[in-house]
């Protein structure tokens, strides 16, 4: 009885187990003449069954009934098939294994391609995976940066021959190129070509402002069937016309305004402006004199602040020698009025009168009096005089 009830137990754990559901969301992810690339998520856990070693890859024909001409194994997510035929639909199955096995397959419908394409910035390569004899090989533009409505369709036939090049075509514009075998199998595929260098330079470059360190100036866009691509920045090119040397500065983004500092003042610069693209660049458009201001800052250096220099320096000169001059003046004219105060009679001369016979009491004569000889020359001066010969 013991025996069997152990047996019971064992009997009902659980056995491993493949996975019991396939890998998620199993998608093509590339696809060209002869391969195809696929992807895939892996199992849900509740599906696992354990622990997951790696994934079976295998394909056929699709109508072929040929199952199982691949049996490749990957640890990955992804799987390349190569070898393939051109322009074919596959049928792709993804499993998952574990400790115990195999598990569920997933499905797969996935074609290569009748023809690829390669790209440039004025022509698309049509290259066929197989040669037939009826081939017609069709383009037209869908749209482009500055015009939405399509264009003619033009067509090329194609005998015996793997690759074709469309010429002639518009810079980094969309086109849709269609394949037909026997007017039968089409297949087709939109395409952009490259961007390029644009064809123009901006118009009417303008000096919006300048000082005597800096330019400012201001231009317009570059015409819209000249782009050739996405305008990423432009480019503005300085040259000092005194002495030739040049120098580039660049500005990102859609600005059509810029600032060129550091300049020289009083100094002429001839001034460029260019678009770029990612591809390449620029394209030069015609060039734009222009001049700084003379520096008025203190210290200047111009020739301006020079000239000023001199012309203070020489009415400074002018200034002291007119101060001289008049000083001078001066000088002469105060002496001729003192002659004419001594000619006028207003100073006056300190003459001194004894008290005995030999000294005069002081007495004030004016110079008017000198002059007259109202007092000394007159009778009183006669009078003395007697007296003093009678005392002897």
């Amino acid at each position: 009885m013991l025996w069997e009830a152990k047996h019971r137990v064992f009997s009902n754990q659980t056995q491993p187990a493949a996975p019991s559901a396939p890998p998620q969301d199993i998608v093509a992810v590339n696809q060209t003449l002869f391969t195809i690339t696929i992807s895939w998520q892996p199992v849900d856990c509740a599906h696992m069954n354990g622990n997951i070693r790696g994934y079976k890859v295998k394909y056929w024909e699709r109508g072929s009934g040929n199952e199982t001409k691949l049996d490749g194994n990957t640890t990955g997510t992804s799987y390349t098939l190569t070898d393939l035929q051109s322009s074919t639909t596959y049928v792709i199955q993804v499993a998952a294994e574990n400790d115990a096995g195999v598990g569920v397959f997933g499905n797969l419908n996935a074609s290569t391609l009748l023809f690829e394409v390669s790209v440039a910035s004025t022509t698309i390569g049509v290259t066929l995976g197989q040669v037939e004899n009826d081939v017609l090989i069709t383009w037209n533009r869908t749209s482009s940066q500055c015009v939405d409505n399509g264009e003619s369709f033009k067509t090329h036939p194609l005998s015996n021959s793997t690759m074709y090049m469309i010429p002639a075509l518009e810079e980094y514009t969309e086109y849709n190129i269609t394949v037909c075998i026997n007017d039968s199998t089409c297949a087709f595929s939109i395409v952009t070509t490259n961007q390029a260098a644009p064809s123009a330079a901006p118009e009417e470059i303008k000096l919006k402002e300048k000082s005597s360190t800096s330019i400012t100036i201001m231009w317009s866009p570059v015409p819209c069937d000249h782009h050739n691509g996405n305008i990423t920045g432009y480019v503005v090119m300085l040259k000092k016309l005194d002495n030739g040397v040049s120098r580039s500065l660049t500005t990102r983004g859609s600005t059509m305004e810029y600032m060129i500092p550091g300049l020289e003042p009083s100094t002429e610069y001839e001034i460029q402006v260019a678009a770029f693209t990612i591809a390449a660049g620029p394209f030069t458009n015609d060039s734009l004199l222009a001049s700084t201001l003379a520096d008025t800052r203190e210290g200047g250096s111009d020739v301006g602040g020079v000239v000023a220099g001199v012309i203070v320096s020489v009415l400074f000169l002018i200034g002291a020698t007119l101060c001289i001059i008049a000083a001078i003046w001066l000088m002469r004219r105060k002496k001729s009025t003192l002659k004419g105060l001594f000619s006028m009679g207003h100073f006056k001369v300190t003459h001194k009168r004894r008290t005995s016979p030999h000294s005069r009491d002081i007495q004030d004569i004016s110079l008017d009096q000198l002059s007259t000889g109202e007092s000394l020359a007159g009778g009183e001066l006669s009078s003395e005089k007697d007296e003093l010969k009678r005392r002897r």
